[in-house]
């Protein structure tokens, strides 16, 4: 692991720990079937999504959709300052994106996710939780949404309009939208959302925005591909962190039939309330 990779985890673990602690009183095995539970329900949540959206959610979609768009055409010109600026110190900051990678990701939310869980810390551990459960499902609408528009990286030389429908199998043709913008806002937009502090805030947010940055820097990503990923890390993010007080009240369900899973030692299953 970098060394910003390694300092990155223990200010998020320190900070963390000091101010979103909460002593668990459940088991463990609670704590994960709780968990379990959780992620399930926001998944069937995120299903139904699209049928209980309000008109500011589809105001918010279209705005970042006819944004993108607008921003092609400010792509080759960003693409071009940032590869007249290369230098030392550029390298040196924006070698940022390199600690957001898939594995530093998992093995950084996994590891705090053991420890709020080993050491009985609710508050780091749903945390954690939330940050693993927005960054899978962002990932899952990027990486979907690469293979369909197919575009074309900045470094291949085609050009910024240059796109293969459905032929994003290539990694040559995965810049829409960025993975690494998207993968940064999910993380930090939880963090960010986790304590009201303005500081906290801006260094989480400014730090997704310096991811993004960054694959412009070092030419991975045009500038619509980062906004993107941005726009669906945090507002993928945002719905996993305000999940819990959306449906307080009821349990997410299918027709009326609410699904919870069901662990024993020796048994797995799902139980259905009518």
């Amino acid at each position: 692991m970098s060394n910003k990779g390694f300092y990155l985890l223990i200010v998020v673990f320190v900070f963390a720990s000091n101010q979103i602690s909460a002593q668990s009183n459940s088991t463990i095995w609670d704590d994960i079937k709780g968990d379990a539970t959780h992620s399930l329900n926001m998944g069937i949540g995120l299903l139904k999504s699209p049928f209980t959206a309000s008109a500011s959610d589809w105001q918010r979609i279209g705005i970042a959709t006819a944004g993108t768009g607008l921003l092609f055409m400010a792509d080759p010109t960003v693409k071009d300052l940032a590869q007249n600026n290369q230098g030392e110190t550029g390298d040196w900051i924006f070698n940022i994106d390199k600690t957001f990678n898939k594995e530093y990701v998992i093995i950084g939310s996994s590891g705090l996710y053991l420890s709020g869980l080993i050491f009985r810390q609710r508050g780091i551990r749903r945390t954690a939780l939330y940050t693993i459960e927005s960054v899978f499902i962002a990932s899952s609408i990027t990486g979907s949404l690469k293979i369909i528009f197919g575009r074309s990286r900045p470094f291949v030389d085609e050009g910024h309009l240059k796109f293969r429908l459905f032929g994003g199998d290539r990694e040559s043709h995965r810049s829409l939208p960025s993975g690494h913008a998207t993968g940064a806002f999910s993380i930090c937009t939880v963090f960010a959302k986790s304590i009201d502090n303005i500081w906290w805030k801006t260094f989480w947010y400014g730090t997704a925005v310096m991811v993004g940055a960054a694959r412009v820097y070092h030419n991975r990503h045009w500038l619509s591909d980062t906004v993107l990923g941005g726009f669906i890390g945090y507002t993928t993010a945002s719905y996993v962190v305000h999940f819990d007080d959306r449906n307080k009240n009821h349990k997410i369900s299918f027709y009326g039939d609410v699904i919870q899973p069901y662990f024993s030692l020796n048994e797995f299953g799902f139980k259905l309330y009518f």
